[in-house]
């Protein structure tokens, strides 16, 4: 897609070329800065004809590279909780509870 750096780095008569080709209507008399806030009018309101178009007759080399993806870090486990011991209530007798003999 364009944006504004790359349409000011243009020459006049490629951003003639450009609004010619995506059927952009503008005055025979406009500047520069009325071709490319026109193209980039349009491109907001027709993103898929303006995005056909780009990638059509823009270079490659022309557009941002995307960095390659950092290597994902291997997931670092947690040591398992240990598990608490829990008492066992032993039943007692009766006796033992009301302290009979």
């Amino acid at each position: 897609m364009f944006n504004i750096e790359t349409l000011r780095s243009k020459s006049d008569s490629d951003l003639t070329k450009i609004t010619s080709d995506l059927g952009v209507k503008i005055a025979k008399n406009s500047n520069e800065n009325d071709k490319i806030f026109a193209i980039l009018d349009f491109q907001a309101s027709n993103t898929k004809v303006a995005k056909d178009y780009f990638t059509a007759t823009e270079k490659p080399a022309d557009s941002p590279e995307t960095p390659a993806p950092a290597p994902k870090k291997a997931p670092v486990k947690k040591a398992a909780p240990k598990k608490k011991k829990q008492k066992v209530r032993r039943k007692k007798p009766l006796q033992q509870l009301w302290n009979l003999k």
